[in-house]
């Protein structure tokens, strides 16, 4: 994705850290206060930089919560893709899928808050549609490699509904049930993969 940039990155190592510090910073605000606890000043706060510096990085909130959430779904894609490095065949296939839906980083508690914020400020604010598209997408393809269009659909929209379910009822999806319902929504002809 093309990054929307209007301002200049500093070149020193020491720039580049604390451009990744308040990134960061900013993922740590919207998971416990939402995008909308997310103030520039309130950031920098958060990552104990001068307020007058954050100009400097970020032309304004928008481009600092744009480059936030570009972050995420960058992390995001990476844990969800190598979840199936190893995948050959329908049993470990099935395998990645429960590993995503229960003990991947995506499910954990701070990371399904971040998700939700960018889905809602997406609906809402079409600067943020191609990063949400991105991630949508890109998720997708992992899961398309092994299995039929229609299931991948089925599978994509099972990790998000899971992921709202699990924030409110995390010790109601044992792993065991999961897999249980994976497997019957991935019967052998759905299999694609190697």
């Amino acid at each position: 994705m093309v990054r929307m940039t209007t301002t200049p990155v500093s070149s020193s190592s020491k720039g580049t850290k604390r451009r990744d510090l308040i990134i960061e910073a900013t993922l740590d605000v919207i998971a416990a206060e939402g995008v909308s606890g997310a103030s520039v000043r309130r950031v920098a706060a958060e990552a104990d930089v001068p307020l007058g510096s954050m100009t400097y990085y970020f032309a304004g909130r928008q481009e600092l919560l744009l480059e936030a959430f570009e972050r995420f779904v960058e992390r995001s894609v990476k844990h969800f893709h190598a979840e199936f490095d190893d995948v050959d065949s329908l049993e470990s296939a099935r395998a990645a899928m429960v590993r995503i839906l229960t003990v991947n980083a995506y499910m954990e508690p701070p990371n399904i808050i971040i998700g939700a914020e960018l889905y809602a400020l997406a609906a809402h604010d079409p600067y943020f549609v191609p990063v949400q598209r991105s991630w949508m997408h890109r998720s997708r393809d992992a899961i398309r490699q092994y299995f039929d269009e229609a299931t991948t659909l089925m599978l994509d929209a099972m990790v998000e509904g899971m992921s709202m379910h699990r924030s409110f009822e995390r010790d109601f999806h044992p792993a065991e049930l999961v897999a249980v319902v994976i497997e019957r929504m991935t019967p052998p002809e759905t299999y694609i993969g190697p």
